[in-house]
C-alpha cells in the first residue's frame, strides 16, 4: 500500500526559506508559481522571452532567462512540456544546476524512459498534481486542495521526500481536501499514459459514435450533440464521481437512469475492452509507445497531423461547428488548429 499524507500532515516549513525557480510558465507552471507565491514562497520564473514571459511579468513575477533562474533557485521546478524537456534541460538547465539543489518534475515521463538523465549532485523529486493547471489555480483560490503524487528518484541531501511533500503542500495539497500520495517517476508515467490511451480516448470516440447512431436514427445533430456532450453534464458527472465515488454518483440520477446504467453498463465491460487496455498497458511498460512517440517527433509529426486531419474531417464536427458558433463557443476544428497549449 502506498503512503498517503492528508492535508493536515503536510508542512510548508521545509520550502518556506528556499527560493523556487519555476522553469516554464504555461498552464502548469503558472498555476504552481502563483500558488507558491500566495503561500509566501519566494518564486523566480525561468522562461524564454515570449508571450508566457510577458504573462509572468503581468502577474508580478520576477522573470529571468532559464539558466539564470536555475542558478538562483534552491529548488528548481522543471515544468516545460515533456516533448521539449530533454533539449531545454541539456541546453539551459544542466549547465546551471549545482550540488545541493532540488530538481523537481510534475511528470515522470522523460526520467522514467531515460530521455533525460540528470547528473548526480541535486535531489531529484517528482511532485505531480492530479489536476490541470487552470483547475489547480481555481481550487487554490477557493481554498480547496487536490491530490498530488510525490516520488523521490535521488536523495542526495537525505531530505528529498521532506522537500517534495512541502512543495506539494505549497501548491495545493496542503489545503482542505488535498493529499499527497507516495509514487515514483515510473508509476506516474504509467498512470498518465494509461489514462491517455484507455478511458480518456475511449470516452471521446464513444461519445462521437453515440452522436452518429442518434443522427442516423433521425435525431437532429443539434439535439444529439447537446445531449451527448454539449450540455456540460459530463463535467457535472465527473465532479460527482470525485465527491461521491464512481458508483455513488449514480444515486443522483433518476431511478430510470440508474436502472439503465445497471442494465447496460456491464455489457460494455467486454473481454475485448480489457484486452485493448492490457495491450495499451504493455506497450507503455515496455517503452514501445515512448520510442514510437520519440520517433514521430523526430520525423516531423507526419502521422500525428494525419490522424488529427482524419478525425476532424468527420461530418459530426461540421454539425458541431455550426451549433457552437451560434452558441458563442469554440468548436473542435478551431480549438484543434489553434495555438498549442502548454500542459
Amino acid at each position: 500500500m502506498a503512503r498517503v499524507w492528508d492535508a493536515s500532515e503536510l508542512s510548508l516549513d521545509p520550502i518556506r526559506s528556499r527560493a523556487v525557480a519555476v522553469v516554464g510558465y504555461g498552464n502548469q507552471g503558472r498555476a504552481q508559481a502563483l500558488n507558491l507565491r500566495d503561500r509566501g514562497v519566494e518564486v523566480l520564473v525561468g522562461n524564454r522571452d515570449d508571450a508566457y514571459a510577458e504573462l509572468a511579468r503581468a502577474d508580478g513575477m520576477t522573470v529571468l532567462p532559464v539558466g539564470a533562474a536555475v542558478g538562483r533557485g534552491d529548488v528548481v521546478l522543471f515544468l516545460v512540456p515533456d516533448e521539449v524537456q530533454p533539449d531545454v534541460y541539456r541546453a539551459e538547465v544542466e549547465p546551471a544546476l549545482r550540488s545541493g539543489q532540488t530538481l523537481g518534475f510534475a511528470s515522470g515521463y522523460n526520467v522514467a524512459y531515460g530521455f533525460l538523465s540528470p547528473a548526480p549532485g541535486a535531489d531529484l523529486v517528482m511532485v505531480a498534481p492530479r489536476m490541470i493547471g487552470r483547475s489547480m489555480r481555481e481550487l487554490f483560490v477557493e481554498g480547496r486542495g487536490f491530490p498530488v503524487l510525490v516520488g523521490v528518484e535521488r536523495d542526495e541531501s537525505g531530505r528529498a521526500l521532506e522537500t517534495a511533500l512541502s512543495i506539494a503542500a505549497a501548491i495545493g495539497a496542503g489545503l482542505p481536501g488535498g493529499c499527497a500520495v507516495e509514487s515514483s517517476f515510473r508509476e506516474e508515467a504509467t498512470l498518465d499514459l494509461f489514462s491517455e490511451h484507455t478511458w480518456a480516448p475511449a470516452t471521446v470516440f464513444i461519445l462521437k459514435a453515440a452522436c452518429e447512431v442518434l443522427i442516423q436514427a433521425g435525431v437532429s445533430p443539434e439535439a444529439a450533440i447537446l445531449e451527448v456532450y454539449g450540455s456540460g453534464e459530463i463535467g457535472e458527472i465527473g465532479r460527482a464521481m470525485a465527491g461521491l465515488g464512481l458508483a455513488g454518483q449514480m444515486r443522483l440520477h433518476s431511478h430510470t437512469s440508474q436502472f439503465g446504467h445497471l442494465l447496460w453498463g456491464p455489457r460494455y465491460d467486454t473481454p475485448q475492452l480489457r484486452s485493448l487496455m492490457a495491450e495499451a498497458l504493455a506497450r507503455i511498460q515496455d517503452g514501445s509507445f515512448a520510442r514510437r512517440w520519440q520517433s514521430e517527433q523526430a520525423g516531423g509529426l507526419v502521422e500525428f497531423e494525419e490522424r488529427w486531419r482524419r478525425l476532424l474531417d468527420h461530418p459530426l464536427f461540421g454539425h458541431e461547428e455550426r451549433l457552437y458558433r451560434r452558441l458563442g463557443r469554440v468548436p473542435s476544428r478551431a480549438a484543434a488548429t489553434g495555438p498549442t497549449t502548454q500542459p
